[in-house]
């Protein structure tokens, strides 16, 4: 083998490494790509007799918001990345909605707050015993 045709070789060794690097097809989030998809918003209610809660959700952009069961309300204020939902029904813990989202490693800056919570007697509830997460 010549000399130059070595320097060639291995020139296009180290380009073809490079030009792999950064991709894991086993973890699509692993390159500079972003991964838009469906997300879900789970919620822990403390009392059995819940029947109506309002939350916010913010973080940024929020498309195509869907129930999971409850009847669902929404609001969206003009300008914002702010949705206001208000879901009722006999409330359960667990996924009560679904949004789609344009990049879904940014999910940690997206948040859910519960505003306010009913009771089947219409008894405004404490919210500081409610939970609500952005999961997967």
């Amino acid at each position: 083998m010549s000399r130059r045709w070595k320097s060639s070789a291995a020139y296009l060794l180290v380009a073809a490494t490079m030009g792999c690097s950064g991709s894991d097809p086993a973890d699509p989030g692993s390159d500079d790509m972003p991964d838009p998809g469906f997300v879900s918003v789970s919620l822990v209610v403390p009392n059995v007799n819940d029947r109506a809660i309002m939350f916010r959700l913010t973080g940024g952009a929020i498309d195509s918001l869907t129930n999971q069961g409850a009847a669902f309300f929404t609001a969206a204020e003009t300008g914002t990345n702010m949705y206001r939902v208000v879901l009722t029904g006999a409330l359960v813990n667990g996924v009560v909605a679904r949004f789609w989202m344009p990049d879904r490693r940014q999910i940690g800056s997206y948040t859910g707050v519960v505003e306010q919570a009913a009771a089947s007697t219409y008894e405004q509830q404490d919210v500081s015993a409610y939970g609500m997460s952005i999961v997967r």
